[in-house]
C-alpha cells in the first residue's frame, strides 16, 4: 500500500508542471544599427592637381568608387533594417 501510494505523490508531482507549462515564445531582440556603421560615404578628398587629364582621371575613378560605395551602404543598411524588423515582430 505504502508503495501504491509513493507512486501516486510522485506522479502527481512530476505531473504538475505539465499543467503549467508555457506556450510563449521568447524572441531574440536585435539592437539598431550602429551609428558608425550607417553613416553614409565620406566625402570625397579634393583634387589636388588641377590638370586636364588628372582631373579626368581623378572624376571617373571617384564616381564609380562612390556609387559603390553608396551601392553597399544602401544594401546593407536596408537588409539589416528588414531583418531587424522581422526578428523584432516591427511593422515596416
Amino acid at each position: 500500500m505504502r508503495c501504491i501510494a509513493f507512486l501516486f505523490t510522485a506522479s502527481a508531482v512530476l505531473l504538475s508542471g505539465c499543467g503549467a507549462a508555457s506556450t510563449s515564445c521568447v524572441r531574440p531582440l536585435v539592437p539598431a544599427l550602429p551609428p558608425e556603421a550607417a553613416q553614409p560615404c565620406p566625402p570625397l578628398p579634393p583634387i589636388a592637381d588641377p590638370s586636364m587629364g588628372a582631373l579626368a582621371i581623378a572624376d571617373g575613378e571617384a564616381v564609380a568608387a562612390y556609387a559603390e560605395c553608396q551601392r553597399r551602404h544602401a544594401a546593407a543598411v536596408a537588409a539589416y533594417e528588414a531583418s531587424r524588423a522581422a526578428i523584432n515582430g516591427e511593422k515596416r
